[in-house]
């Protein structure tokens, strides 16, 4: 009779597959992140500890929602999270996350949640974007529309506008 141990029956097992988990989470050049069903890091890749400049032993076992401002925090605590884990999906959720030196990105989140392959419940498998230049990009936009909006709708001198050809 043949015996099938899964992970979660074998602590050895479960070890070696635990650290496999964390060494391709680790090694990939995307900023990634997993959590637990508390909403814990569970871990995070390199690329993703060197934009926020923490080691991975400050971060992990930590909230993932203590690295976002606090309008972030509250919006992930009260909306984001409980419906990720209701529905087991979360796409394109813009967050603003602290890095330990104070400065603030912002980021694109998308994350699934699945069954631990190491036998440990369900984790999330999250990617972040960094859209920092693009929020920046349209803001710089934003301010500049609304400047020429102000001269357009506050001249006393007529303006005309023109199509590209003259």
């Amino acid at each position: 009779m043949t015996t099938i141990v899964h992970a979660a029956d074998d602590p050895e097992k479960k070890a070696l597959l635990r650290a496999e988990l964390d060494h391709r989470m680790a090694v990939t050049p995307a900023m990634l992140h997993s959590i637990d069903e508390n909403g814990l890091l569970i871990s995070v890749s390199d690329a993703w500890l060197a934009k926020l400049g923490y080691a991975r032993e400050e971060v992990l076992g930590r909230a993932s929602a203590d690295f976002l401002t606090s309008a972030s925090c509250e919006y992930a605590v009260n909306e984001v999270l409980p419906e990720f884990f209701r529905t087991g999906r979360s796409d394109n959720v813009q967050y603003q996350m602290v890095c330990k030196d104070g400065r603030v990105i912002d980021v694109l989140i998308s994350a699934v949640l699945e069954n631990n392959p190491a036998g440990e419940g369900r984790a999330s498998l999250a990617v972040i974007t960094d859209i920092t230049a693009l929020k920046k990009i349209e803001r710089l936009l934003a301010e500049s529309e609304a400047r020429y909006r102000f001269i357009a709708e506050h001249s006393a001198d007529m303006i005309l506008l023109t199509g590209h050809d003259g």
